[in-house]
C-alpha cells in the first residue's frame, strides 16, 4: 500500500515545484507507470486520508500518495472549505514553509495575475457578444496594504501552529521544509522527501537527475523590488520574532 505524505503548506512555499519533482522522479509517462498520486484536500473529497488512499482505488498500487492543505482554516474559518487540521503525531507530514513578507508578496501578484487574465478571457467574450468591457484597475497600494494585513496574519497563525506549539517538531513522522532551503539545494533535498516519504525506498540518482534536468529552479523575487516596497518596513516587525523563533526551534538552515 502507498505511503501517505500529509503535505501541509504556507502558500508560495514550493509546493508546486516539489510536487513536479517528485512526479518526475517515481512516475513514468512512456510506460503509464504511475508510482506517486497526488491529491488537493479542497479540490478532491473533503476527507483525511483522502478516499484514493483506500486500497479499493488506483492510488493502492502507487508507492506515495500526497494529499495538500493550506491549513485554509486559518485564514478563512469555514469549516465547509476546509475544516481544522489536526496536528498529529499519526503519519507522515511534509511542512512546507517560507518567510512571511516573500510569500505573501509573491502571492499577491499571484492574485492579481490571476484576476487579469480572467479579465482577458472575459475579454474576448464580451468583444464577440459586442458588449462593453470593464477593465479591471491595476493594484493599488491601499489594495496591497488590505491583502497583506489580513495574509501576514495567516501565516504567523501557519508558522504558529505547525512549528512553535507543534509538540512533534523533533518526531520523524515530520519533515520541515524551507524554501530557501529546497531552491538552494533541489537535488539534496528531493533525494531527501523521497527518503522520508519511502524509507525502503531505494533512491536511483538517475531518476532524480532526469526529474531536475526537467524543472529548473526559477530564481527568487527580489521583495525590494515590489512596487509597494515602501511599505516594508511596517510589517518587518510583525514577523521577525516569530520568523526568528522558528529558524530557532529547527536549528535551521531549512
Amino acid at each position: 500500500m502507498a505511503s501517505l505524505l500529509q503535505c501541509v503548506s504556507i502558500p508560495r512555499s514550493g509546493h508546486h515545484f516539489l510536487i513536479k519533482l517528485l512526479r518526475a522522479y517515481f512516475n513514468d509517462r512512456s510506460t503509464n507507470t504511475q508510482r506517486m498520486t497526488y491529491c488537493e484536500f479542497y479540490h478532491c473529497c473533503k476527507t483525511r486520508p483522502c478516499r484514493l488512499y483506500d486500497s479499493e482505488f488506483p492510488s493502492s498500487h502507487a508507492r506515495v500518495h500526497v494529499q495538500k492543505s493550506h491549513d485554509e482554516f486559518l485564514r478563512r474559518r469555514d469549516k465547509e472549505h476546509e475544516p481544522p487540521f489536526e496536528i498529529s503525531n499519526q503519519g507522515k507530514h511534509l511542512v512546507q514553509f517560507r518567510h512571511p513578507i516573500p510569500s505573501t508578496i509573491s502571492e499577491f501578484i499571484m492574485v492579481n495575475k490571476k484576476l487579469r487574465e480572467r479579465q482577458k478571457n472575459e475579454d474576448a467574450t464580451i468583444e464577440r457578444e459586442c458588449a462593453e468591457s470593464n477593465p479591471i484597475p491595476p493594484p493599488t497600494v491601499a489594495d496591497w496594504l488590505l491583502f497583506s494585513t489580513r495574509d501576514l496574519e495567516y501565516r504567523n497563525r501557519f508558522l504558529e501552529k505547525w512549528i512553535l506549539r507543534n509538540p512533534w517538531v523533533e518526531s520523524d513522522q515530520y519533515f520541515f521544509l524551507n524554501y530557501d532551503h529546497l531552491l538552494a539545494h533541489p537535488h539534496e533535498t528531493l533525494c531527501e522527501v523521497i527518503r522520508f516519504a519511502r524509507p525502503d525506498e531505494i533512491v536511483n540518482p538517475s531518476r532524480v537527475e532526469a526529474a531536475l534536468a526537467k524543472r529548473s529552479v526559477k530564481p527568487k523575487r527580489n521583495p525590494q523590488k515590489f512596487e509597494f516596497a515602501s511599505t516594508l518596513d511596517e510589517f518587518e516587525p510583525l514577523c521577525a520574532d516569530i520568523w526568528k523563533a522558528c529558524k530557532e526551534k529547527l536549528k535551521m538552515n531549512r
